[in-house]
């Protein structure tokens, strides 16, 4: 982990970052930005059209609802082990409990009443 990063510019031979205002090129294959607490799709709509790139939309990008964290870290690493036979679009939650399922239903009910 690198702290007080700045996050300069994403292209074809990296990841440009500052560091206590010095300038280092990251060369990377792919950038996963994790950031934010309301879904803004802003960057998504003007670049998944792009077939010439892959763009995955997780976490609060995908589905801001409460607390995430766990959600797009779990979204995250699924990705990141299947990102090289992925497709533009693909989603990857965990599948849901049924026993999750049963529990958030009966507390909304409870909530309404």
């Amino acid at each position: 982990m690198i702290c007080g990063v700045q996050y300069k510019e994403v292209n074809d031979d990296g990841l440009l970052i500052s560091v206590k205002g010095k300038e280092k090129l990251l060369q990377v294959d792919h950038v996963v930005i994790c950031a934010g607490q309301e879904s803004n799709r802003d960057l998504w709509d003007s670049l998944h059209t792009d077939k010439s790139r892959q763009y995955f939309l997780i976490g609060g990008s995908e589905l801001a609802a409460e607390i995430d964290a766990m959600r797009a870290i779990d979204q995250g690493t699924r990705l990141g082990l299947k990102i090289e036979t992925s497709n533009t679009g693909d989603v990857f939650n965990q599948p849901i409990p049924w026993s999750f399922k049963i529990y958030s239903t009966a507390r909304k009910m409870l909530m309404r009443s």
